[in-house]
């Protein structure tokens, strides 16, 4: 009985590390094509950066206020949705 679990528990390991490596493989595409944009990623790193000055001067909602524009413009110059 003890090696069937072992057994078992061994092919069950297999299978999650074989399902694992393939979804890293795809992480790729999809919802994270984004990532491989070098202009756009540079436009948010500067977003964030903007808001995060403006809310050690103005407080925290004008910080928020300041990142939620740059964050649209930077949608909208790059060819993304403006959510």
């Amino acid at each position: 009985m003890t090696s069937f679990r072992t057994g078992l528990f061994a092919i069950a390991t297999a299978a999650a590390i074989v399902s694992t490596v393939g979804s890293v493989s795809t992480a790729s595409a999809g919802p994270y094509d984004w990532m491989s944009n070098k202009p756009y990623v540079a436009c948010v790193k500067a977003a964030t950066s903007h808001g995060q000055v403006i809310t050690q001067l103005y407080g925290h909602t004008a910080g928020v206020i300041a990142y939620n524009r740059d964050r649209r413009a930077c949608n909208r110059a790059n060819g993304y949705p403006d959510a």
